[in-house]
C-alpha cells in the first residue's frame, strides 16, 4: 500500500507571490481592517496585511465568506493564512505599492499564530521634503511621523464606497527640518498613533530634541552677538541702564531705544487667542 502525503503549502514573503501557484502561505498580522459596501458584492471587509519582512499587502473578504472567518479576521491579529487566490490590485488609490492583492476564497484556510515577530522593518516610511517637492506617487498611501503642531476641529463627512458617515481630523506634522505638513485620517486604512512605543517613535524623539536644543543654542548665541555679548536678564529688566517709562509715555516718545515698563493685564480679547497645546509624537497609516 502506497501512501500519497499531500505537499504543504511553502511560507512566502508578499514580494513573492505566485499568480499562477495555489498552494503558497503566508504569515502576516492584520495591520488595518474596514468594511464596505460594494456594488456587485454587497459588504466587503478590506484589509493590509504586514509579513515578517515589513512588507504590506491589501487584502479582501467577500461577504458571503465573512462568517467563516468570523471571530479570527480582528484587527492587530496575527494569522497564517493559505488557499487563497492572487488578483491584480489598481484603483486610484492603493494602500500599497504591489501590484496585486490576495483575496480569501472558499477554500482558504486562516490560522490564528502566536509566535508572530512584533518588531517590524519600516519600508513606508517618507520624509516631508519628497513630500513637498512631489517626488513620491500621489496614489499609494504612504507613512510619516513628526510632532504635532496644530489639530483642527473634527468633520464629520460621508466617505465614498462607505456606508454612513466618516469623522475627518487634520492634523499638522513638523519632522526634525522643522518642515510643515497636513494629513488627515480621510482613508478607512489611515490610522493615527500618539506615542506609540516602537524604535522608529524613539529614534524620532532623540532626533527632535537634539535638533531643538542645537537650534535654541544658535539662536541664543545669535541674540547674544547681535547685543555685543551675553545678556544678564536680571540687569536688562531690572537695572538701571535702560529708560523705564509709563505706558503713556513710550506712547509719546519719539526717540528710539530699549524701555522698560510695569504692567497689570485687566483684560483678553479671548476671540483672537490660539490654543496651546503639549506637543506629542505621532505615526500615521495613511
Amino acid at each position: 500500500m502506497t501512501l500519497i502525503r499531500r505537499r504543504s503549502a511553502a511560507i512566502v514573503p508578499f514580494v513573492k507571490l505566485d499568480q499562477s501557484s495555489k498552494i503558497q502561505k503566508v504569515r502576516a498580522t492584520i495591520f488595518s481592517l474596514w468594511k464596505v459596501k460594494n456594488r456587485e458584492s454587497g459588504f466587503v471587509i478590506e484589509m493590509v496585511l504586514i509579513d515578517e519582512e515589513g512588507t504590506r499587502i491589501h487584502a479582501t473578504v467577500d461577504e458571503e465568506l465573512i462568517a467563516k472567518h468570523k471571530g479570527i479576521l480582528i484587527e492587530g491579529k496575527s494569522l497564517s493564512i493559505n488557499c487563497f487566490i492572487i488578483k491584480e490590485y489598481y484603483g486610484d488609490f492603493r494602500t500599497t505599492p504591489l501590484p496585486y492583492k490576495i483575496a480569501l476564497c472558499r477554500t482558504t484556510r486562516a490560522k490564528e499564530i502566536t509566535d508572530f515577530p512584533l518588531d517590524l522593518p519600516e519600508k513606508y516610511l517618507s520624509d516631508f521634503k519628497s513630500i513637498k517637492e512631489d517626488k513620491l506617487y500621489r496614489n499609494i498611501l504612504i507613512d510619516v511621523i513628526g510632532e504635532i503642531v496644530t489639530v483642527e476641529s473634527m468633520e464629520v463627512i460621508k466617505t465614498k464606497g462607505k456606508s454612513g458617515i466618516s469623522e475627518k481630523l487634520m492634523i499638522t506634522l513638523r519632522d526634525t527640518n522643522i518642515c510643515d505638513i497636513l494629513i488627515s485620517n480621510a482613508f478607512n486604512s489611515t490610522k493615527i498613533l500618539f506615542d506609540p512605543s516602537v524604535k522608529i517613535v524613539k529614534d524620532f524623539r532623540e532626533k527632535y530634541v537634539a535638533k531643538k536644543q542645537s537650534n535654541d543654542v544658535h539662536a541664543e548665541q545669535s541674540y547674544s552677538i547681535s547685543w555685543g555679548g551675553a545678556i544678564d536678564y536680571r540687569e536688562e529688566f531690572l537695572g538701571m541702564k535702560n529708560r523705564r517709562r509709563t505706558i503713556a509715555e513710550i506712547r509719546d516718545t519719539k526717540v528710539p531705544g530699549k524701555i522698560v515698563t510695569c504692567v497689570t493685564v485687566k483684560d483678553v480679547d479671548t476671540s483672537k487667542l490660539g490654543i496651546i497645546r503639549h506637543a506629542n509624537l505621532a505615526t500615521s497609516k495613511f
